[in-house]
């Protein structure tokens, strides 16, 4: 057999053996890269596999560029190169050896390394060239996903502190059967900070509203805006105010103090009030709301008024319960005009009485009593207007020889004083002649003036009174 004959024999076993290792391998089901099926693309086959040759392959590795054929003088051999994908090789082919040189056909892959056939050098025919390696995206298979922080625009995406917090998070891009991603999907990236809520829109692992301004809107504090000496004495306390948005709504501020007491300018006359906060209680009150007392001592009100009651209204003493009168009545001590003059205008205290009527010897005064301020009428007065008296005085007179018979002489003690003589009976009560009444003695009219007479020789009468009647003076 010639040398050609046996070259060409050699390169038809080679390729049967590697058909029926094929066919074997796909009955059995014993290679990882035996086609599953006919397809057009990757997207028609399953996951992890990819679509060569219209057929679904699993999914590896780009295989290697094979070796180029060897070449020979004369005919020569030459070995289709070996690639691998994943872990298959491709089968090596060796050209027969013969002088017009035909060649065996290239090597086949299992999933295609793709190798260049080789070339003769003596007119040997070339090999055929391998089939495709699987594409991929780096670590990353076609179908599969793998994580990005990007948006679908592809612009990078920038989390706080590195890594998605609150909210935020990583998106997922799939591995296309051309080697590349595809966009990034499902990734959110950070938002605004939004100071009314206590979300984390901007993914930095804090309530946005602990981040505005400064405090945390809702938060309660205490706040007292008065010295900080006179929170807790006195009236004075402390309140509290919630954090709230401004009027722009982009800083959280704190709001008024509500409920907070703070010094007053002067304290309410309620006791105990000490809206000053200085720990004297009630400054500048007369009184305490409430209170009452006398019209005298409180408010030093005279008279009547004095008695009455008032009571302290704003810290001060109110209207008295009684009211100054026009005038004062005549009832004793009565001041009803409460100027602390008594029964001012009364010629007399209701009540009173004094004595009345005319007076003097032989008189009983009468009594008259005081109503309305005048007196009333005199009653119970009399008087006695002659009195009997029978007087024990004498008078005599001495008529020498040769005097006038007649001769007078007085009386006295005849009548009391305050009335006068007006006839008394006399007598002689020794002696000679005889003895009449002449009335009263101009110089003493209680004296009785009597004359005596005497015959026309002796020594004359002594006169005496037996009676006399007397009459109260002015009748």
């Amino acid at each position: 057999m010639s040398v050609r004959a046996r070259a060409y024999r050699f390169a038809v076993l080679t390729l049967t053996s590697a058909a029926m290792t094929l066919g074997c391998a796909q009955l059995f089901g014993l290679k990882d890269d035996v086609p599953s099926g006919p397809c057009q693309q990757s997207l028609d086959c399953a996951p992890n596999e990819i679509c060569l040759a219209g057929t679904c392959h699993p999914a590896g590795a780009a295989g290697s560029t094979g070796n180029a054929g060897g070449s020979s003088a004369q005919g020569g051999s030459n070995s289709a190169g070996s690639n691998s994908a994943g872990s298959n090789s491709a089968g090596s082919n060796s050209a027969g050896s013969n002088s017009g040189g035909t060649t065996s056909s290239g090597g086949t892959t299992s999933s295609g390394g793709s190798g260049i056939g080789g070339s003769s050098t003596g007119g040997g025919t070339s090999g055929s060239a391998g089939a495709s390696g699987t594409p991929s995206c780096g670590d990353t298979q076609v179908g599969s996903t793998a994580v990005c922080d990007e948006l679908p625009n592809g612009t990078p995406i920038n989390f706080p502190g590195g890594s998605p917090q609150g909210p935020c998070m990583a998106g997922t891009k799939l591995c296309m059967s051309t080697g590349t991603f595809g966009p990034c999907m499902g990734a959110i990236a950070p938002g605004m900070t939004d100071c009314s809520t206590a979300s984390d829109k901007n993914c930095n692992g804090k309530p946005d509203n602990s981040e505005c301004g400064v405090c945390t809107v809702a938060a309660t504090q205490y706040c007292y805006d008065g010295p900080p000496n006179t929170v807790g004495v006195g009236a004075c306390k402390q309140g509290t105010q919630v954090c709230q948005l401004d009027a722009s709504g982009t800083q959280a501020v704190w709001g008024t103090c509500a409920g907070e007491v703070t010094p007053a300018l002067s304290d309410t006359c309620d006791t105990g009030n000490d809206a000053t906060c200085n720990n004297m209680a009630n400054e500048g009150c007369t009184c305490l709301n409430g209170q009452s007392g006398a019209c005298g001592a409180k408010r030093q009100a005279l008279g009547n008024c004095a008695a009455g009651t008032t009571k302290c209204v704003s810290g001060s003493w109110g209207a008295c319960s009684i009211v100054p009168a026009a005038s004062d009545t005549c009832n004793s001590g009565d001041d009803a005009s409460c100027n602390g003059k008594v029964n001012e205008g009364c010629a007399c205290i209701n009540g009173q009485t004094q004595a009345c009527g005319t007076s003097g010897t032989g008189c009983t005064l009468g009594s008259q009593t005081c109503a309305a301020g005048a007196y009333g009428g005199c009653g119970g007065n009399s008087c006695v207007d002659f009195a009997g008296t029978t007087p024990t005085q004498k008078c005599s007179v001495s008529f020498p020889n040769g005097e006038p018979n007649d001769n007078s002489c007085v009386i006295g003690g005849v009548c009391a004083a305050g009335y006068h003589v007006t006839n008394c009976s006399v007598f002689v009560s020794s002696g000679n002649g005889s003895c009449s009444f002449d009335g009263a003695d101009g110089a003493d009219p209680t004296a009785a003036d009597v004359t005596a007479s005497k015959p026309n020789v002796g020594t004359g009468a002594t006169c005496a009174i037996s009676s006399c009647t007397c009459r109260r003076d002015g009748f």
